[in-house]
């Protein structure tokens, strides 16, 4: 309910948006309650322990005892809470790229997205041939960022999906969309060394700018922002005061943006229904398969480890080299 084709709650507003800082708060609200006025239906019914409840009809409609639940990213959140709730309908449980029910979503993200991006670029020192081709980018990542901040690149740009060639306005915002999201699979954390290296030491935008377009709109596709916005504004956002410090968030390159936007979002979006118990640590005898990315700059595997400990009966594995979200690997299907 609320994604794909189950009544989409969605805006005009996406992912990149919130973590690149391009609106200012007072800008991001009102964004938000234009959106409110658009969307199909109240947002206040659209949360994780309201979804387990539909999840519960589901099963005794289809007329199973028990059930085996998958849930990957958010729906591991979903998946944990219903086995919280209802333990004796829960035969087993998968959880891939997983966030433990204590933690909140937002603050961190900053912070781990700059760690996966500086262990891309140790990786790519540490090898002789991506050390030598791509010499100190951490540094060059620095320059790049400062000469952004400055001003951006004006370029002529042939739009990787339609081809047609016209003037775009490189920015910061472009920068931070391609490094982030470059760092989700190991085969796209691949392209950060050279996307950076152009653009730093040739001034050559193009590859980065493709990069960012092309996933700004993936991400308008793949995000439903209002159900997203309902989730994390009841869910998270109480528990975004102390979460994080913000002179940490501030030596990161995404920076304050993201929290101080879902801030700003969540003073106008109302909050829904959510359990008592549901930011508790979960204890469950359920049989558990946890697993994580090596590398994932989102739900890193120590979050996975914390989530395991609340398993007796448990096996956690973590994926090397690998980023968010391990099902689509041939590897992980087999298991």
């Amino acid at each position: 309910r609320g994604t794909g084709g189950s009544n989409r709650l969605d805006c005009p507003m996406d992912d990149a948006t919130l973590a690149t800082g391009e609106m200012s708060p007072a800008e991001m609200r009102e964004l938000a309650q234009e959106c409110l006025g658009k969307l199909p239906a109240r947002p206040q019914f659209y949360t994780t322990s309201i979804a387990v409840q539909d999840l519960d009809a589901v099963r005794a409609a289809l007329g199973y005892q028990r059930i085996r639940l998958f849930g990957g990213a958010d729906g591991a959140r979903v998946a944990q809470h219903y086995a919280r709730r209802f333990p004796e309908r829960t035969r087993t449980i998968v959880l891939d790229s997983i966030v433990p029910p204590e933690l909140a979503l937002v603050p961190r993200i900053a912070i781990e997205s700059q760690a996966a991006l500086d262990g891309v670029f140790a990786r790519c020192q540490a090898d002789p041939d991506c050390n030598q081709r791509f010499p100190d980018l951490a540094r060059q990542f620095a320059l790049l960022d400062e000469r952004l901040r400055r001003a951006p690149a004006t370029i002529p740009f042939a739009d990787p999906v339609d081809g047609i060639t016209a003037d775009l306005e490189v920015t910061r915002a472009h920068l931070v969309t391609m490094a982030r999201m470059l760092t989700y699979s190991a085969r796209t954390a691949s392209l950060l060394p050279l996307v950076v290296h152009e653009a730093a030491t040739r001034g050559n935008y193009a590859p980065l700018a493709a990069q960012a377009e092309m996933i700004g709109e993936d991400l308008g596709e793949m995000i439903a922002m209002g159900m997203h916005h309902s989730v994390v504004c009841a869910e998270d956002a109480p528990r975004f005061e102390g979460a994080v410090g913000r002179a940490e968030l501030a030596r990161t390159y995404i920076g304050t943006q993201m929290l101080d936007g879902m801030e700003a979002i969540c003073e106008v979006w109302p909050r829904g229904a959510v359990d008592d118990d549901f930011h508790e640590p979960l204890r469950s005898k359920v049989p558990a398969l946890l697993i994580s990315g090596e590398f994932d700059p989102a739900t890193p595997a120590a979050y996975g480890t914390a989530a395991a400990a609340g398993f007796p009966n448990a096996l956690h594995l973590v994926v090397p080299g690998q980023g968010h979200g391990q099902m689509r690997l041939p590897c992980v299907q087999r298991l």
